[in-house]
């Protein structure tokens, strides 16, 4: 049997502990994991011997299995077992942040967890762990802005005023006064959400751009009436805009892959009979959506709106010309 199989199923069993208070039989744990009951013994005793605080007592000749009661209150911190655990695999999560206080500070976290297992369940940890594997293909290098980002969390906890030195994509580097509301990460890049005093207005803010912070003793309070989930939950992904109507329509080879993903809370999807699908959205940010569409390549088409649809279009007949594709 495969490592990763034994340490889900394991994992599994003490989910199903932590939620039965009252016990759980090893014929019903074998029933639901679709397991045999001998396998399912050998996992008890690889749990105990891992340390967890489990143990096993007959109620009316049913042999039933539990945690050890009041084990939580004996641990430093309100966490369960499970959730532990899943701190331990969330590290590979936060790689994307090595060496800043993200990632040093889960890491350290971890670290006094282990302190408080047993040897032999660091083993099963490591092996939990192995299970899962996190991709991070084109991530950032957030290490050489470390300063950036303490400072900017300081800013936001202690709801400070910053003036930061800014380099945009587009137009001059300059200081910029700003109230930093949120820290936002989305697609692999952190951002700033605060007011922008100079413009009077709400901006974003690219982290990596900001070639220098400095904190002023001018506080602020976030509005009452801006909501975070507001201000994100029109965008494609992070441009802002006019919001629109569009309809997309993805053919029968790339259909099944759009159909599995929420790209976004207002997609609605309608199913043809050639086997296509047809994407409709209420969205800002038409320009990642352009970008997004033609990375489908012929598989995807833009039906509305209309004025949107000739800009793809435009930007396809000059990829054209630059491969010399016309005969």
């Amino acid at each position: 049997m495969p490592r990763g199989d034994q340490i889900s199923r394991q994992w599994q069993i003490l989910q199903i502990l932590e939620a039965r208070q009252a016990g759980v039989s090893v014929p019903d744990l074998a029933s639901e994991l679709d397991s045999n009951i001998r396998t399912i013994y050998r996992d008890m005793e690889a749990l105990g011997d891992a340390g967890f605080p489990i143990f096993n007592e007959k109620e009316d000749g049913v042999e039933r299995w539990r945690f050890v009661e009041g084990y939580r209150r004996k641990m430093p911190i309100p966490l369960e077992l499970t959730e532990l655990m899943a701190l331990a695999i969330a590290r590979d999560h936060l790689k994307v942040f090595e060496g800043t206080v993200f990632s040093t500070s889960l890491q350290h976290a971890l670290e006094k967890i282990r302190s408080m297992l047993k040897p032999e369940a660091h083993v099963f940890l490591e092996g939990l762990t192995k299970s899962f594997h996190v991709g991070l293909v084109g991530r950032k290098d957030y290490r050489k802005h470390s300063e950036t980002i303490e400072l900017i969390n300081k800013a936001v906890l202690e709801q400070k005023t910053a003036v930061i030195r800014y380099r945009p994509i587009k137009g001059e580097e300059g200081d910029r006064h700003i109230d930093p509301y949120y820290v936002w990460f989305m697609g692999g890049t952190i951002y700033i959400i605060g007011r922008y005093h100079e413009k009077k207005e709400i901006r974003l803010f690219v982290l990596d751009r900001i070639i220098k912070v400095r904190l002023t003793e001018d506080h602020f309070k976030v509005p009452d009436d801006f909501s975070i989930e507001e201000f994100t939950s029109g965008r494609f992904r992070v441009m802002g805009g006019e919001p629109a109507d569009v309809r997309i329509k993805f053919d029968d080879y790339i259909a099944p892959y759009v159909k599995e993903r929420i790209w976004h809370p207002s997609q609605q999807l309608e199913e043809q009979k050639d086997g296509s699908v047809v994407l409709s959205m209420h969205v800002e940010g038409l320009a990642e959506i352009r970008s997004w569409v033609l990375s489908f390549g012929s598989h995807a088409e833009v039906l509305e709106p209309e004025e949107f649809r000739k800009e793809v279009g435009e930007e396809i007949r000059v990829a054209e010309a630059k491969y010399n594709l016309k005969t």
